[in-house]
């Protein structure tokens, strides 16, 4: 299931003074999405991503060996697999790019 955001704007950011922080990088800022988008309400199981690399060949076996459990979460997910695996969705509902 998802949930649709609408666009809008939001502060992204540390604030000063949390630990770990780093000064260089994490300031506080205002970003804008220009649209509406949708995210999901669940985590992405192992057994879902799975079934996206089986059907688009992706050879890669690290959601076994860091997440044992097939009801476990997706892991060791790189952004540019996120990206195709949102796509592969997109296109299971027929939704265009």
């Amino acid at each position: 299931f998802a949930v649709v955001r609408p666009a809008g704007a939001f502060t992204m950011g540390s604030p000063p003074g949390e630990p770990g922080r780093r000064d260089d990088r994490e300031t506080p800022h205002r970003k804008r999405i220009p649209r509406a988008f949708a995210v999901a309400t669940h985590e992405v199981t192992r057994d879902q991503f799975d079934a996206f690399k089986a059907a688009r060949r992706i050879d890669s076996n690290r959601n076994a060996r860091f997440s044992p459990h097939p009801d476990g979460p997706a892991v060791a997910v790189s952004w540019h697999h996120a990206a195709r695996y949102c796509n592969w969705l997109s296109e299971q509902d027929r939704i265009p790019p």
